[in-house]
């Protein structure tokens, strides 16, 4: 990986005392050794480039850096002896860049922890010993690179996926309040997921993020069934809290089966009996693990959110029709007075 390298060292103060120009000795040790094209040479339709350089018998010892001359800028020509030291060392075979910057990677197999935990192990190294002045910074690359690119493309998926199907209750049940209650049911299916996989041995992946994703448009359903059951009820007469109370029993069978049906739907996969579905197996865990709380907890949390916006919607209503009211008296005082001066 490292290949031998002279290293230079110059002596300023003495360089400034002989007044030599530090750019004209650069480019004379560059031209001594690397080589400088001088112009072309044309011959027979064929153009060469002439470059000039030492010979190899004067470049092949890297003692005979200190051979090279260099002129002073009052004309005189001296050696770099005693103006440059110069030492063998190692260099790098090869100098990559990362946004136009100088780079090492470093690559590692992670055992016991997932790749994310790891990019924290090392960005906790890096700033315990890099240096804090900002000329060093560390960029997770390949693999997890793109998983960190994933969990953002996800994130917004899942914000997407919300505001969707939140238009498409409040276009259903033509209120802006209903379909708030049934996006409640959201926060309940988390417990269960992040539950079962971390029972389950499985941590948080692009397909356990996929599951959760698909979870959004399938936890609903049973929040949906209570509230247009309930609207239904209150659309009959009965009261509010008499229909919130029969509608759980009443909507119970059908809220079962659908759930049911799911979850054996999704359970073959979360088992990991077939080949292969071990990349899979983290989607159908969290399917299932938040499909299961959600059912149970929504039954009982759904019905009180629903009673609480209802009571906040008759209030934010009741203070409005007064504020209604008092301004219709206020004007038609108003309106009274003037008649009396005008008879």
């Amino acid at each position: 990986m490292n290949k031998p390298r002279i290293n230079l060292t110059l002596n300023r103060a003495l360089a400034d005392d002989l007044n030599i120009n530090i750019r004209d000795l650069s480019d004379e040790l560059l031209t001594w050794f690397g080589g400088d094209n001088q112009g072309t040479f044309n011959d027979s339709g064929y153009r060469y480039n002439i470059r000039l350089r030492a010979e190899s018998s004067k470049r092949s010892d890297p003692a005979k850096v200190l051979n090279t001359l260099v002129s002073t800028m009052s004309g005189k020509t001296i050696r770099a002896e005693g103006l440059v030291t110069s030492s063998i060392g190692m260099a790098p075979n090869v100098i990559k860049r990362y946004n136009r910057q100088h780079s090492i990677t470093i690559g590692a197999n992670v055992e016991g922890i997932s790749p994310g935990e790891g990019i924290k192990l090392m960005e906790q190294e890096f700033r315990k010993y890099a240096p804090q002045d900002g000329t060093y910074s560390i960029v997770p690359t390949g693999d997890s690179e793109n998983m960190k690119e994933s969990f953002g493309y996800m994130m917004t998926a899942l914000i997407f996926a919300i505001i969707l199907v939140y238009m498409v209750m409040a276009i259903q049940f033509e209120s802006f309040l209903h379909p708030f209650t049934v996006m409640f049911s959201l926060p309940l299916m988390t417990a269960g997921s992040f539950g079962l996989l971390a029972l389950g041995g499985l941590r948080i992946s692009v397909m356990s993020f996929m599951g959760i994703i698909l979870l959004v448009g399938v936890v609903v359903n049973n929040a949906i069934l209570l509230v247009d059951f309930i609207n239904q009820l209150r659309a009959k007469g009965v009261d509010k809290v008499e229909a919130v109370l029969r509608s759980g029993p009443l909507r119970l069978r059908a809220i079962l089966m659908t759930t049911v049906s799911t979850l054996v739907g999704a359970l073959p996969v979360a088992l990991g009996l077939s080949s292969g579905s071990e990349t899979r197996q983290p989607m159908s865990v969290a399917v299932i693990g938040g499909l299961f709380t959600s059912t149970l907890l929504t039954l009982l949390v759904i019905p009180v959110v629903y009673l609480v916006f209802d009571n906040w919607a008759d209030l934010a209503r009741a203070k409005i029709n007064r504020y209604r009211a008092y301004r219709r008296l206020k004007d038609s005082g108003r309106s009274l007075k003037r008649d009396d001066r005008v008879a």
